[in-house]
């Protein structure tokens, strides 16, 4: 793992080093923002024949300078379980790449930049044009939208509107400010290169009232395609972040904030782990997995009404994996 303290101080010596190449005028008449912490990302997958759990450490260093925002991640060392029918198999790898991605977000033109085309192309396609349309900042809110899955960058035929229903909460607790973004997507049902899915999901985030510090994540979502043969093919996708203090301890504890707290049994109780049996078949499609990567990043984009940085890198989650994997024999119990 990586040495949370050393890492934070890197990160903010890196946002102050951006703070003083800015432009003189622009520091004067604007306040800079900047705040910089790491935190665990943990992801787990399932398409009915292979789960992959993953787990990594993630440094994050933001600066605001007007309308302006600056972000830099960088992935650490982490490891990974990989279940199949044919067994169980567990690596650690060590992280040996630099600093895995840099965005630069304008709040006037909602334009994103990035050395990631991925990110930066599904961010100024498709969730710039959703942005604006919400409750304003500040209150408490619940409303819903809707949209097509070519709307979130994927191709899928006869569907109708994915209904994704939102909801911002204002509070405070233990002498902090916070802002809990929740989204549910009711089952809705598509055609994906050729076989019938119907899936649903929901998700959450803690952040503070200016979305610079994500305290917690979690989203699980869920779906069954069509399998010649078969019942039907399970998909499962499970995502949680959670924000370290510079001991490496989680900075909240969802659990003990009333808001949050029946909500950890959604996201991490055993329901929320638990999956069907392994499927025969043909090579399986991973359009729900990709679906449902794309409405976390964006339901939350819309909850925030500004791109959410870090779920849209931390889709990409093999970012940073690129270090050494040393295989760790596993038993399994009979």
């Amino acid at each position: 793992m990586i040495r949370t303290s050393l890492r934070n101080r890197l990160l903010a010596g890196a946002a102050l080093a951006l703070a003083l190449a800015l432009p003189a005028p622009l520091l004067a008449q604007d306040e800079t923002e900047s705040n910089s912490y790491t935190m665990q990302v943990m992801t787990q997958s399932f398409d009915g024949e292979r789960e992959m759990s993953h787990s990594q450490a993630l440094a994050y260093a933001r600066m605001r300078q007007g309308d302006e925002s600056w972000i830099e991640l960088d992935f650490g060392n982490g490891g990974a379980v990989i279940e199949t029918r044919d067994g169980t198999s567990a690596g650690l790898f060590e992280n040996t790449s630099g600093v895995e991605a840099g965005l630069l977000y304008n709040y006037t033109t909602r334009q994103l930049s990035s050395g990631d085309t991925l990110v930066e192309r599904f961010h100024n396609t498709f969730v710039d044009r959703q942005l604006g349309h919400g409750p304003a900042l500040g209150s408490n809110a619940q409303w819903s939208v809707a949209m097509m899955p070519a709307e979130l960058g994927v191709v899928a035929s006869s569907a109708a509107p994915i209904s994704i229903e939102l909801s911002r909460e204002y509070f405070s607790h233990g002498g902090r400010d916070y802002v809990l973004l929740r989204y549910r997507v009711p089952a809705f049902s598509y055609d994906a290169h050729g076989r019938r899915v119907v899936q649903w999901g929901e998700g959450v985030a803690l952040t503070d009232p200016g979305f610079g510090t994500m305290y917690w994540n979690a989203a699980l979502h869920r779906a069954v395609g069509e399998e010649q043969g078969t019942s039907g093919r399970p998909y499962r996708t499970l995502k949680a972040l959670i924000a370290l203090d510079e001991a490496g301890l989680p900075m909240v504890d969802p659990r003990d904030i009333p808001q949050t707290a029946e909500l950890v049994e959604t996201f991490h109780g055993q329901a929320a782990q638990e999956v069907l049996g392994f499927v025969d078949g043909v090579m399986p499609d991973q359009t729900p997995l990709l679906l449902a990567n794309a409405i976390d990043v964006m339901a939350l984009s819309i909850a925030e009404n500004s791109p959410n940085q870090l779920g849209e890198v931390t889709s990409q989650i093999n970012m940073g994996t690129n270090g050494q994997l040393q295989n760790i024999p596993v038993t399994i119990g009979s």
